[in-house]
Parts: C-alpha cells; structure tokens; sequence
C-alpha cells in the first residue's frame, strides 16, 4: 500500500477544462467536473493553499520532464474542482506534450468497471455474485465447479494466466474453453491469486446474460451515464493525435488502442486490462460512484469492501479495488500497467479525494510518482528531483571510457541522450552507481539470504526462499511458480546457465537486493524488497537498464531514484593521465579512474 504522511490535504480549486474531441450527435458533450451536489460541497480553500498545491506538482513534474519521463497528474475533490498537470511529452518523436486531453490505457483499472458491470446485473436480478460459474457459462469442468463469480471478482478463484500476448486475436469462446481446460494452481477459494482470466471470464458472463458486446455494454450502461465519453477500447474514436505514444528501451513503442483490431481487442485482454480514458474522464467515474448515477450504496460498498488478503495483512482486494488504509486513513485505489504505459487511481472516501495519474514511461519506474502526487495532495513535503540542464554532445562523449574502482570493479560510462548512462561491472559497483546501502543491507542480512534462495532453488530446495517470505506461501506452490517461470524463461532464452547477485538498491524504507538469471540467450531480473528487516516481495524486470546522470547547474551530474526520492550525485573531473568519476553515496565517495582517453 502507499504510504504517506498523516496531513492537511491542499484543495486545489483550479479548473481546467479538457481537450475533448466532439462527441457523438446523439450525446450530450462532457462536462467539466463538477459538484455532483452544491449543497454538500466543501468550503472553498484558502488561495494560497490551492496556489501551493499547483505549484508544487509543477515544479516537481516539470523537473521530472526535464529528466526524460513524461505524464498527467489529477488531484481533486469529489464535489470540487481540480487541478491537472501534465509534464513531458505525450509523443516523444513530435514533442506534442503530455496533458489533462490526453488519451492513454489505463491497464488493469478495466477490472473495476467490469466489477461494476456485474454489481449493476446483479442489481437487476440476472445474477448474484454468490453464483456458482456453471450457472453463467456451459462447460464448466468438475475442477471447477466450485467457483463462484465472488471468487472470480477476488481473484481467489484459483486461474493463473493464458501464457500469450495481450494482443493475440483469441476468441471469447476459445479463451473460456481454454481457462476452463487449464490445470488450476491452488483450489477455488483457498488463496488469492491475482488472475486477468478471471475477470475475462466475468466479460464473458456479461456479454452471454446481456446479449451486448462488452465495450457497448459498459458504454451504454456505465460511461455515459457518468459523462465519460472519451473512455473504451475503440468506441470514442479518438483522433490519433489524442493517443499518449509509449517509449520503451528509449524507442517509440507507439499505443496500445493502434495495435487493436477496429472491433476492439481479443480476450487475452478485454474485461481485465487495455481501456483508455483520460485523467479527467477517470475523475467523473469517481464522481459517479460517490453517488448513485450507476450503481446503488448497496453496490459501491460491494467494490470497496476488503474481502481478500493479498498478502501480509495491510492491503486487500474488493472487487476491482485494492482496500486499505494509509496512516489511518480509508484508501481504496488499483493500479494498470504493461511496462509501457502506467495508470493509477486512488481514492480517499473519509476525504472526498481523488488523484489520478498517467505516464507513457513506466519502465523507468515512473509508477512512483503517483505517490509523490498523493503527497503532495496531503501537503507533505517531497523531495525535489534534480534542476537538470542541457550540455553539449561533445562535452558529455568527453567523460566516455571504463573507470575501474581501487576495491575492484568498474563503471562503463557513456553518453546517451543527453545524459550519462553509468553501467556497472562488479556488486560494489552496481551498488555505488545506484546509490544503494550495503551496510544496512548487511545490517538486515538481506544479501545473505537472498543468497541462500538462489542456491536453494539452484538445486530444487525453496525452504529458504518459504523462510524468508515468513513461511506464509506453501514450499510446493513457491515451487510450482518459480518452476513455471524458469520453464517459461527456457522456452523463449533457453537452456538456464544461473545466477549474480548483482547488488544493492534503494528502497523505501528498506533496501532492495537485485539478482540477475542467465539464459543462453538472454537475461531477466529479480528485484527482492526488504522492509523492516523482512522480505516483503520481488518484482521480476526484463531489462535493467544503467542508471542516467543528467548534468545540473551546479557542474556535476545527478540520477533521480523515482522509488526512494534520492538524489544521487556524480562529478568528473580531469586527472593525471585520464579522468576521475566521484559517486557521492550513502556510504560515502566512491572514486572511480579512467585511463588516459575516451574509451580506456
């Protein structure tokens, strides 16, 4: 869950109306949010509360804008007004900006209009979600039949994943004959297991009970009745200068709404993932469930409610929603992403307040500053990223070259643009360039027993990987997922040749250990996060790219952990015979030589 400080929350009462296309003939055009009820709006704030607000995300995006990433943010009130602020670009080939208009996937938030979806049919009586799964869908097998659409909404059904891509053309027939073939990992309702094929076997039940395509139901019956005309998968009809065009790898990855067929997409990804909206449409949909445009109290209280651990107490699943609370305060949000493109909402119902987030970068851990929003919605103080500038190509290639560290290791350093790219090669490297704490990772003994589980599943034995997790997931289904994802890394890079410990990350309050796996042909990664001296869970990378260092006005250079806050500084400077990098660290200066020369 976020975690934020317990503050005075800023209003922001700026409002600022959204580059909508027209809308169809026969639909009134959105309005600008508004209060739902005038009468039980909250009093205006302070101007210069609604001033520091603004300008506060201003100078924190705009700053992060200038450090290559690229988004919108939304803060408001439910009955309010609000303030949006876009940074960075929404087309990094055109340099068309990121703004409150633009047009992006929100991911996995589709799960919670298809939630919506089933609460507004079991209100009419055509379902109830206690209903067993074979009631809705024919073929259902003897495994299964104990699976209600309630475990499908919790993703406590059991179903893990297909195994193919998000925009492979699969049928709504053939995708349930295919979930309902598949073995399932633990037993309906035994444990919560977060599965987009459940949620695609909800679209599925929607779709046989209405009779109505999926997208046109929730259009006619959810999204208009909210005013949310700019959200769907293909039915908007965005102009494509709309779309928010993703970057991978430095490289234009394009939108997920082009790569759909004109009908929308198959079902590896309808009803769990890929609609698109804009921030302002997402804060209407807010609007709408604070009140009863689509669903009843009876409903709304049924999508927040926290009915599924999903693990270590603190953060639980509704249906749709994550459930949970942030220094005693009520939160109930989820989140989208494909590693291209991130979405987040979060909602605060004792507070009426909504932040809304959209980035086109998130493979740069751009996830995180959505809680640099919510904080500063909350009036805490956020670290400020580094005041970057431009520098000239020739003076960055100048500081090219291997500069090997005293303690063994080096850093590979090259311009890429605009900035410094710092490769390391050895642990004590990768920890100083990415400004990790090995002392208190040793301190927590984090190293060490995330080496004892990577040797252990080296040779088939997950009892240490069971201990350090505080031995709450069972030995045989650590091991059937590690299993599945090896034979899986196997398939696509193949034959596995090992493990590196590579070193040490920032984390919040804690610190992250960072393993890489060697295929034959490839690489993939494992992030493993310690808080509070326990291991509280791993993110798998497909790349891990070296950290940038962008030159600053004061002469030297920064990297901006996005996680952590952190400022990391580098700084160059000629030496005898070559050049000498210093990495200011939480350990203090690391030094670092290069030869005489570029490249030596």
């Amino acid at each position: 869950m976020l975690k934020i400080q317990h503050a005075p929350f800023l209003v922001a009462a700026l409002c600022v109306v959204a580059a909508a296309g027209p809308a169809p003939a026969a639909e009134a055009p959105p309005a600008a949010p508004s209060a739902a009820d005038p009468a039980a709006a909250p009093a205006a704030p302070a101007e210069a509360e609604r001033a520091r607000l603004q300008a506060g995300l201003h100078e924190h995006l705009d700053r992060l804008g200038r450090l290559g990433l690229s988004g919108v943010a939304l803060v408001g009130r439910i009955g309010g007004e609000v303030v949006v602020e876009g940074f960075g670009a929404a087309d990094h080939a055109s340099g068309r900006p990121f703004t409150g208009g633009t047009v992006s996937t929100v991911g996995s938030i589709t799960k919670q209009f298809t939630a919506a979806a089933i609460l507004l049919l079991a209100e009419e009586g055509l379902l109830a979600t206690a209903d067993p799964l074979s009631r809705h869908l024919p073929g259902v097998p003897a495994d299964k039949q104990g699976i209600t659409l309630h475990h499908l909404l919790t993703h406590t059904a059991g179903f893990g994943e297909l195994g193919i891509g998000d925009f492979e053309e699969l049928g709504r027939d053939e995708m349930v004959r295919r979930a309902l073939a598949a073995e399932l990992p633990t037993a309906p309702g035994e444990t919560y297991e977060y599965s987009n094929v459940g949620y695609g076997l909800l679209g599925a039940v929607i779709e046989r009970l209405t009779g109505e395509e999926y997208e046109r139901f929730l259009r006619r019956r959810l999204f208009l009745p909210a005013g949310m005309y700019e959200t769907g998968y293909v039915l908007p009809g965005w102009e494509p200068q709309r779309l928010a065009q993703g970057v991978r790898d430095g490289e234009p990855w394009g939108s997920v709404a082009e790569r759909l067929p004109p009908t929308g997409p198959g079902w590896v990804l309808k009803a769990n993932g890929g609609i698109h909206s804009t921030v302002y449409d997402m804060f209407r949909w807010m609007e709408a469930l604070a009140g009863d445009r689509v669903l009843s109290a009876a409903s709304r209280q049924a999508l927040f409610t926290p009915y599924a651990d999903e693990g270590g107490g603190e953060s639980f699943y509704g249906y749709g929603w994550a459930v949970g609370e942030v220094e005693g305060r009520r939160t109930v949000q989820h989140n989208g992403g494909n590693g291209v493109f991130f979405a987040d909402l979060h909602y605060y119902p004792d507070d009426r307040l909504v932040t809304v987030y959209f980035t086109n970068v998130a493979e740069r851990g751009a996830e995180a500053v959505s809680q640099v929003v919510d904080r500063l919605a909350f009036g805490e103080p956020v670290p400020l990223p580094p005041d970057v500038v431009a520098a000239e190509p020739a003076a960055l290639a100048s500081w090219e070259g291997t500069y090997r560290l005293a303690q063994g290791g080096a850093i590979a350093v090259r311009a890429e643009d605009g900035a410094l790219a710092l490769a390391p090669q050895g642990r004590q490297a990768f920890t100083a360039v990415h400004g990790g704490d090995a002392a208190r990772a040793e301190a927590l003994g984090a190293v060490a027993t995330v080496e004892r589980f990577i040797e252990g599943w080296h040779r088939g034995d997950f009892t240490p990987l069971w201990e350090a997790y505080r031995r709450e997931t069972p030995k045989e289904r650590l091991a059937q997922i590690y299993g599945e994802r090896r034979a899986g890394f196997e398939e696509a890079l193949g034959p596995w040749q090992g493990f590196e410990v590579l070193g040490v990350e920032p984390w919040p309050e804690g610190v992250a250990v960072t393993v890489r796996a060697d295929f034959a042909r490839g690489a993939r990664y494992w992030r493993y996060l310690w808080e509070g001296g326990e291991l509280t869970g791993a993110q798998l990378l497909s790349e891990l790219p070296p950290p940038r260092f962008h030159p600053t006005r004061q002469g030297a250079f920064a990297s901006y952990d996005l996680r952590s806050g952190r400022t990391l500084v580098a700084r160059f400077e000629p030496s005898e015979g070559g050049a000498r990098l210093v990495l200011e660290t939480p350990a203090g200066q690391v030094t670092a030589l290069r030869g005489a020369g570029p490249g030596s």
